[in-house]
């Protein structure tokens, strides 16, 4: 789709393993990135509320971040 958004459990986990398959999309349209690598990642062990981040404007929950950028 279009624009910032994740998902997220409201369970906890523990001693677990997280395998993903990644796919870029055609192109890169988040604000600022326009015509430099594509990027993305994914959050673990986020806390607190919806929007407490600084990543993105406060799209996404405070964690830490795997980060994937395109040629890196």
């Amino acid at each position: 789709g279009q624009g910032v958004g994740y998902l997220v459990t409201t369970r906890a986990f523990t001693n677990y393993q997280l395998r993903v398959e990644w796919r870029w999309g055609a192109t890169n349209t988040w604000p600022g990135r326009v015509g430099k690598a594509r990027d993305s990642g994914i959050f673990v062990h986020v806390n607190g509320p919806d929007g407490n981040s600084h990543d993105g404007g406060g799209a996404f929950r405070a964690g830490l971040e795997c980060n994937l950028f395109e040629g890196a």
